[in-house]
């Protein structure tokens, strides 16, 4: 098996805003509102796909440095008609010294089953990390849930509060996982094709925390196998009416897989399996890339590959899987000549013929 690798850095960039405490709303100062821009590279969350995202946020005032107050606790802001808003409206406290953060995945809040988010005030005896970041804990990332997260920390954190012309807080949003496809390409005869199905990358590692790593980098830490989970693996659906695979394809006409999402991880050893099926088929007709009644089964295989993938935070990697014979487990069939040959002598015949010819 041929691995290739694509890397496609991406950004996603939004635009949002900050906000103060229910205890001080009775502060007349500017209520804090929301708008975003979306970069032209990102992938799975588009300007027209990118609906909503949850923010946390807290504020600290001079003096009462080691006080902070929550603001925000994982607050839904949602676009309307081009507009951001979200219902518990919240005010600017001047003099007072904001942090902010967001996430989104695929627009969704993340749930106890797939994991949980923390906005923790303070150091403690069960937090020890820096105060005021957002983690996510116990994140899953398998065939059950799949789905584009991203993640930001306001611009210019920490922001200070003004009485007037307060600026909307600016989140740069990022893909914090890794995105995986396959493609395939065949290196039979063109009288075969193949039909590929039920793709797959197994024991990867499925669960993690998005969290600080040291005092100023929220990353993936503690990343693992979630061993309760029956479906440690990632499905990579076929694109629709594009699984028969022949020699000389088109990049648009060859066999692709979907995106998946994937734990971002350097693994150290080859335990990371792609896996699929193929079917070999001898064509009964014309050459094409559909299966037809007429057409021959060869043979049917359960395809292995073994690796060590580096998934890097917001990575877009393409796999290209040759097939030959070689890929299918197949033998070919190979001639050889005996080790005794010998052409340069002749075995004289035993039939002895005495012809006479004579002139009448």
């Amino acid at each position: 098996m041929k691995k290739l690798f694509l890397y496609t850095a991406a950004a996603l960039t939004l635009t949002a805003c900050s906000s103060t405490d229910v205890i001080d709303e009775s502060v007349q100062s500017p209520a804090i509102g929301f708008n975003t821009l979306v970069g032209k590279n990102s992938r799975a969350l588009t300007n027209t796909n990118f609906n909503k995202f949850y923010v946390y946020g807290s504020y600290t005032k001079s003096g009462a440095e080691l006080t902070p107050f929550q603001v925000f606790h994982g607050e839904a802001v949602t676009k309307t008609d081009g507009s951001w808003g979200y219902d518990d409206k919240r005010y600017w406290i001047p003099g007072a010294s904001y942090k902010f953060f967001a996430y989104s995945c695929d627009g969704s809040a993340i749930n106890g089953d797939n994991g949980t988010v923390a906005y923790p005030l303070a150091t403690s005896d069960t937090y020890t990390g820096p105060a005021q970041v957002l983690n996510i804990n116990n994140y899953i990332c398998n065939s059950s849930h799949q789905h584009d997260l991203v993640y930001a920390a306001a611009a210019g954190n920490p922001i200070l509060g003004l009485e007037t012309n307060n600026k909307n807080v600016s989140f740069n949003f990022k893909h914090i996982l890794s995105r995986v496809n396959v493609k395939f390409t065949s290196n039979f005869t063109d009288d075969y094709k193949i039909a590929i199905s039920n793709v797959h990358i197994v024991n990867m590692r499925d669960k993690g925390n998005y969290a600080w790593s040291d005092p100023t980098t929220v990353s993936w830490v503690k990343s693992s196998v979630d061993r309760t989970a029956a479906d440690k693996f990632i499905n990579l659906a076929i694109e629709a009416d594009k699984n028969i695979a022949i020699k000389g394809q088109t990049e648009e006409e060859k066999v692709r897989t979907a995106y998946g999402y994937v734990i971002p991880f350097e693994y150290a050893e080859n335990n990371v399996r792609l896996e699929f099926d193929i079917t070999l088929y001898k064509q009964s007709g014309a050459r094409d890339n559909e299966l037809r009644e007429s057409d021959i089964q060869v043979l049917q295989r359960h395809l292995k590959g073994s690796w060590a993938p580096k998934w890097e935070e917001g990575y877009s990697y393409t796999y290209n899987v040759l097939l030959d014979g070689t890929a299918a487990s197949l033998e070919p069939i190979v001639f050889e000549t005996a080790e005794d040959m010998n052409l340069d002598n002749w075995t004289p015949g035993t039939t002895q013929v005495d012809f006479n010819f004579s002139g009448n």
